[in-house]
């Protein structure tokens, strides 16, 4: 089986492990700040707390549910675009606050997040690019041989009889005039 899009599995991968590690992490920190219960500034440092689990937490169902998306067709792969865009901002929003708060664990689990952010976008540009390649072609060549196949019918219909010298000149012209048109 051929892998089709190898930086989004992979990228799914390493932002699922890092989010789960930041959320595991926070709720960690979250259960022992109650030990602050009544200090100055408890409540602003709880809701920021809570805010950044919530970052994570979101970053890692959204990179879960884009390993489901790397092996999809490249139509159900395009419908999916949006969720690796965005997996790919959760990612680097908790890659800031992993950078904020300084840690060497922090910076690295954050760089990864990067990276799983950058794997996503380029898979996305990629695949973008092969789509364009493959449609295109198709579709001038499709309405090519259609002339070029209704022209060919024209030259037999007139070799045998079925319709007059006039006929076929006014039909040849109508159907190159359709392909000019469009």
């Amino acid at each position: 089986m051929v892998m089709k899009r190898p930086m989004t599995l992979t990228g799914g991968i390493l932002g699922t492990v890092a989010n789960a590690i930041f959320a595991i992490m926070y709720v960690l920190a979250l259960t022992l700040m109650f030990e602050f219960i009544g200090e100055p500034g408890f409540a602003t440092v709880l809701i920021v707390a809570v805010l950044e689990l919530a970052v994570f937490v979101v970053g890692l169902v959204l990179s879960i549910l884009s390993i489901v998306v790397w092996n999809k067709d490249a139509g159900a792969f395009k419908k999916k675009k949006a969720l690796l865009i965005v997996c790919s901002v959760f990612n680097l929003i908790g890659a800031v606050l992993g950078f904020i708060a300084g840690s060497v664990l922090y910076v690295i689990l954050s760089l990864v997040l990067v990276a799983a952010a950058v794997l996503f976008i380029v898979d996305v540009s990629i695949e973008n690019k092969r789509t364009a390649k493959t449609t295109t072609p198709a579709v001038e060549k499709t309405s090519t041989d259609d002339i070029e196949d209704k022209i060919e019918k024209l030259n037999q219909m007139k070799s045998q009889g079925m319709i007059s010298e006039e006929e076929y000149e006014e039909l040849k012209k109508s159907y190159i005039n359709e392909k000019i048109n469009g």
